[in-house]
């Protein structure tokens, strides 16, 4: 079983060291990981996902194709948009901006959202025409979660 732990004070620091000797101490056997910087927060990752979603939408509403690929075939499969596949998009655009965090959303750096939305979006709005133009939600756009920070 996992854990995901933020160090971010000496406070938060000295509980993840107890814990390290703690899992040490029961299992003698833990594999650590861990990623410097401000990754992106639980809203932009919610934020990010709903984002994902709208845009699967906008380009199956105007038949956008979405093409994977496949050993079996010589050219790709359509297929309809997805929230995954969009997510792809955006980390092939993510590793980009900020090499060596491509292989996942969670390493996106805090910093770095807004400017691939933004490089994301220009290119929706060019192909589509404006037809998909979709704003990056905000935590005010969905009251459940307004009530929860507000």
């Amino acid at each position: 079983m996992g854990e995901r732990v933020t160090v971010n004070s000496d406070k938060s620091l000295g509980t993840f060291m107890a814990r390290v000797a703690e899992l040490h101490a029961s299992s003698g056997w833990v594999t650590y990981s861990w990623a410097t910087g401000r990754t992106r927060s639980n809203n932009q990752n919610s934020a990010m996902w709903k984002y994902f979603g709208h845009v699967a939408e906008g380009l199956n509403r105007i038949e956008i194709p979405c093409y994977i690929s496949s050993p079996m075939f010589k050219t790709g499969i359509e297929v309809e948009w997805t929230k995954d596949l969009v997510s792809k998009m955006w980390l092939s655009v993510q590793e980009a901006v900020a090499p060596g965090t491509g292989d996942s959303t969670r390493k996106c750096p805090k910093d770095k959202v807004s400017s691939i939305y933004d490089i994301i979006n220009r290119k929706l709005v060019d192909l589509t025409n404006g037809q998909v133009n979709e704003p990056f939600p905000a935590i005010l756009d969905y009251p459940e979660k307004a009530k929860k920070h507000g």
